[in-house]
C-alpha cells in the first residue's frame, strides 16, 4: 500500500484529494496546525473521517517536519498549506508569505536533507500570472499583484528550483478557481447561489458584490484533484489545472437567478467598497497543453458549478 501525506489538507481540496487517494488504495495522513471539529466535519461529509490519519504539524519547525516524514514514510507529499484568501492577503501579507512560502521551503529543505526519493507536489495558484494580457501562460512574465499571488509565485519558483538543482521529484499544480460543496459560503460562487435561493424564498435584501465584470475560469474541486493525481503519475513538471472556459461574474449571477426565473438586477448591488485594491480583471487559460501532458480535461465549467451548488444547497436545507 502506498502512503500519501497531505500537508495542510483540511481545506476543500485536501479533503477531496484524500478521498481520491483512498480510492487509489493509498493510506492517507493529513497534517494541520490544529485539528478542530469544524475541520473534521468536512471529512465526515464525504464519509472518510475514520479512514484518515490526522497529525498536528508546525511547519515552522523543521524537526517536526523531519519526524513526521520519518514516521509516515510517504511515497507522495502534497503541500496544500497556507492562507488562501486573496482578500485576507492584503490585510495580513506577513502571515500569507509565512504560510505559503516559508512552510513550503522548510519541507523542501528537509526532503533535500534526507534525499527523499518520493514525489512532492506544491499547489500554486492562477494568481501567480497577475495581469498578463490574453491567455495565462507560464511562457510569459509572471507578475502577481496580490501578496497571496506573490507568496505562491515564490513557492512555485522554489519547487521548480529544487527539481532542477537537487534532482528532487517536485511538481507544481497551478490551480485556477474551483468550488465544491465544502467551499466556505463567504466565497463568491457560494454567495451567488445562496443569494439566489434566498431571493426565491422571498428575501428582498439586496446583496452587495464588487466588480461584476471580472472574468474568471471556475471549476469543480472533485475533478481538479483527479488532475492533481494525474500530474504525479507523470514526470516532474509544472501543470495548469483549469477548465479552459471563462465567464464574467455578472453572467454567472444572471445564470443563478435565471434558474429561479428571477431578474438578478432586482437583488444585486455593485459597490466599490468590495473591490480589491489590485484586481486581476481577466483570467483566461488555454488547457490544451495540460490535456496533452497528463491526459486530463475538466468537464464542469462555471455554469455547471452554479447548478451543482444550487441543487446541493436546496437539497441540504
Amino acid at each position: 500500500m502506498k502512503i500519501a501525506l497531505i500537508i495542510g489538507g483540511t481545506g476543500q481540496i485536501g479533503v477531496y484529494l484524500a478521498n481520491h487517494l483512498l480510492k487509489k488504495n493509498y493510506k492517507v495522513f493529513i497534517s494541520s496546525r490544529k485539528i478542530t471539529n469544524y475541520k473534521k466535519n468536512k471529512f465526515k461529509i464525504l464519509n472518510i473521517y475514520k479512514k484518515i490519519n490526522f497529525i498536528k504539524l508546525n511547519l515552522y519547525k523543521k524537526k517536526e517536519i523531519l519526524d513526521l516524514i520519518k514516521k509516515t514514510k510517504p511515497n507522495n507529499i502534497y503541500y496544500l498549506a497556507g492562507q488562501s484568501s486573496v482578500d485576507k492577503s492584503f490585510k495580513n501579507p506577513k502571515e500569507t508569505i509565512m504560510s505559503n512560502f516559508n512552510g513550503c521551503k522548510n519541507v523542501l529543505e528537509v526532503l533535500k536533507e534526507i534525499k527523499f526519493s518520493g514525489k512532492f507536489l506544491n499547489t500554486a495558484s492562477s494568481e501567480i500570472f497577475g495581469n498578463q494580457k490574453g491567455f495565462k501562460s507560464l511562457n510569459k512574465k509572471l507578475k502577481p499583484v496580490s501578496p497571496y499571488g506573490k507568496a505562491k509565485l515564490r513557492s512555485f519558483n522554489l519547487t521548480k528550483n529544487f527539481r532542477k538543482k537537487f534532482k528532487l521529484k517536485t511538481y507544481n499544480a497551478i490551480l485556477f478557481n474551483c468550488d465544491s460543496i465544502l467551499r466556505p459560503k463567504n466565497f463568491v460562487i457560494p454567495k451567488i447561489c445562496l443569494s439566489a435561493i434566498r431571493a426565491f424564498n422571498g428575501d428582498k435584501q439586496k446583496i452587495k458584490f464588487g466588480d461584476l465584470n471580472v472574468v474568471r475560469d471556475w471549476g469543480w474541486v472533485e475533478e481538479y484533484v483527479e488532475g492533481i493525481y494525474k500530474i504525479t503519475e507523470n514526470k516532474p513538471n509544472d501543470i495548469i489545472i483549469a477548465t479552459g472556459k471563462f465567464f464574467k461574474l455578472k453572467d454567472l449571477i444572471k445564470y443563478a437567478y435565471n434558474f429561479f426565473n428571477l431578474n438578478w438586477k432586482d437583488y444585486i448591488i455593485q459597490t466599490n467598497k468590495l473591490k480589491r485594491p489590485q484586481e486581476i480583471r481577466v483570467v483566461k487559460v488555454n488547457t490544451k497543453q495540460t490535456e496533452h501532458k497528463i491526459g486530463w480535461k475538466a468537464k464542469t465549467d462555471g455554469k455547471k458549478v452554479i447548478l451543482k451548488l444550487i441543487k446541493y444547497y436546496l437539497k441540504s436545507k
